[in-house]
């Protein structure tokens, strides 16, 4: 995939920015020991708490049931309140968020390879299985605009001849790219008007690639450069210029 420069915004839409890495360790490895991940970071990190995984049955019929399991220990969640920053540290894998302020990709990579990288030496994973990167957006426009094709060219279209405005909406897509062997899952909903008459548009964008990374872990994180540029090329091909200026 070429590579392209996108402009960078002094005040960019992002919300939240993941990045996940899905492993499988070896059934025997004591979930306690996740833990410990926290030693190395709590002079950054200052919390940490247990996760669980819930799970349940809806069976249907006349009288509809909900059956619930016991919840499983799964990890940790780690979390630097100050920085805003946190870190999971499970047994399916490992993830790590930025939230708003969002400063650069550099910073953000770098914090994520080396925080796996710690995760990695404690739970030995025996393969990695899937990598994705998810990039949060909140992008609020006037509330007097026409047309949603003036921000954003992904958007919801309306038939003529029915009324024209839109209190709220979903809307998901599935993009696979072949090239890169990856897919995006990519959705856009609105969130209520705001106190400033902004209509707020939440663009979600979470790219994500099926491999296995036995023993190749360059490999891995030149992966996620091509899913950052996969990102990035729905992004900027999505926002127009007057959508860009409200970045700037």
């Amino acid at each position: 995939m070429t590579v392209t420069n996108y402009e960078i915004f002094s005040n960019p839409p992002i919300v939240e920015a993941l990045m996940d890495v899905r492993v499988k360790l070896d059934k025997d490895l004591n979930v306690e020991n996740l833990g410990t991940l926290h030693d190395s970071i709590k002079d950054r990190y200052d919390q940490i708490k247990k996760q669980y995984v819930f799970s349940g049955t809806v069976n249907l019929g006349e009288n509809t049931t909900f059956d619930t399991q016991p919840s499983t220990f799964n990890g940790y969640m780690i979390t630097s309140e100050k920085e805003k920053k946190v870190v999971q540290s499970r047994l399916d894998g490992f993830t790590y968020s930025k939230l708003n302020p969002y400063e650069h990709w550099d910073s953000f990579f770098s914090e994520g390879k080396s925080l796996f990288e710690s995760y990695s030496e404690i739970a030995k994973p025996k393969s990695i299985f899937r990598i994705a990167l998810r990039y949060i957006n909140r992008i609020e426009i006037p509330i007097d605009f026409k047309d949603f094709n003036e921000y954003v060219l992904t958007n919801p279209q309306i038939a003529s001849g029915i009324p024209q405005a839109v209190s709220n909406f979903f809307l998901r897509l599935e993009i696979p790219n072949y090239e890169l062997n990856s897919k995006a899952t990519v959705s856009l909903t609105m969130d209520k008007i705001t106190p400033k008459k902004r209509v707020p548009l939440i663009f979600d964008i979470d790219v994500f690639r099926e491999q296995e990374y036995a023993s190749n872990i360059e490999e891995m994180w030149n992966g996620f450069e091509d899913l950052k540029a996969f990102k990035n090329q729905i992004f900027f091909n999505t926002i127009t210029d007057k959508c860009k200026e409200l970045f700037r």
